[in-house]
């Protein structure tokens, strides 16, 4: 076997039981057909986008947060120097 059936890998050797980039069993995974492996492609670029997303959201909130302490703690500050 040249080539891992689930990730492509051509850097086998004949006494490799697993694929070491993916950890298939050799010799008994069956082939992904091609059409399958593109919508799983495509699902996890959507899901990517999604969460990169979400985390420039969540350190918008973070940073937003963090300023309200500090106006808070400056607001404070100056109250107790009155």
């Amino acid at each position: 076997m040249n080539k891992c059936p689930r990730c492509e890998n051509e850097n086998l050797k004949e006494d490799y039981r697993y694929c070491p980039v993916c950890g298939v069993k050799l010799g008994t995974a069956p082939e992904v057909p091609v059409q399958e492996q593109y919508v799983k492609n495509i699902i996890s670029k959507e899901l990517f986008e999604i969460e990169k997303k979400r985390y420039k959201e969540l350190k918008l909130f973070y940073f937003m947060n963090m300023l309200m302490f500090i106006c808070l703690a400056l607001n404070s500050i100056s109250m107790l120097m009155q």
